[in-house]
């Protein structure tokens, strides 16, 4: 299954408000398109962006799901949205993902990781590999060290919330003391287990997780775990 998924909040009397849409709408196309073969229709995607705008009040979490001949939106409601995320490293021999450039189809792994994390106290489990940080299972990692933002090489999901960062465009609806991310040179490479951990640490750096439920926050490592 090929999935995507987005924030979206409607305050009572107001038009709704979500970020980059459009940029989930593509992803979901290329994933669909390149996992199955086909491209979901046009009128399906224009129907999604009429459900959005038509949203009642509230706080909710669609999700889009395409299998092999059908497409389909689920509108749920939103789980709960924090402002720190709370990282377990899992250093992995072999990499658990199949289609780590792909949202959907490492979905079962990827929650079982998340719920080892859960389970020792963490909000979310970075990948590893060698060394090397990947992604966390359900967020995009970046550094941010002085007046530069740096970005681990991966491979890994193409991120909207950080195509939407580096674009200048909003990550998530405005809100009260969310983290503000300025930054005046950008560079695209490997990262380092021990650089992360000593950022965290040490404060030389800031670690951000982005994701287009919680947007962007800052990260506390908790510690690492040998994945199989």
């Amino acid at each position: 299954m090929i999935i995507d998924s987005w924030y979206l909040r409607r305050l009572p009397g107001q038009p709704a408000e979500f970020c980059g849409l459009d940029a989930h709408l593509r992803r979901y196309t290329h994933g669909v398109q390149r996992f199955y073969g086909r491209r979901p229709p046009e009128r399906f995607l224009r129907s999604v962006r009429a459900a959005c705008e038509d949203a009642s009040a509230g706080e909710w979490f669609p999700r889009l799901e395409g299998s092999a001949r059908a497409d389909r939106l689920a509108w749920r409601p939103s789980p709960p949205r924090r402002r720190r995320t709370r990282l377990l490293i899992g250093e992995c021999v072999r990499d658990p993902r199949r289609h780590p450039e792909l949202k959907g189809p490492d979905l079962p792994v990827l929650g079982e990781l998340r719920a080892l994390a859960a389970r020792r106290g963490a909000d979310d489990l970075l990948l590893a590999r060698g060394g090397r940080v990947l992604e966390a299972t359900t967020s995009a990692i970046l550094l941010l060290e002085g007046d530069r933002l740096i970005l681990p090489a991966g491979p890994r999901l193409p991120s909207v919330s950080e195509e939407l960062l580096l674009s200048g465009e909003p990550v998530s609806p405005p809100e009260p003391g969310r983290p503000e991310l300025r930054w005046d040179s950008l560079c695209r490479r490997p990262v380092s287990v021990a650089e992360v951990e000593e950022a965290a640490r040490s404060g030389r750096a800031r670690v951000y997780a982005l994701n287009a439920l919680h947007g962007v926050t800052e990260v506390a490592v908790l510690g690492r775990v040998d994945l199989e």
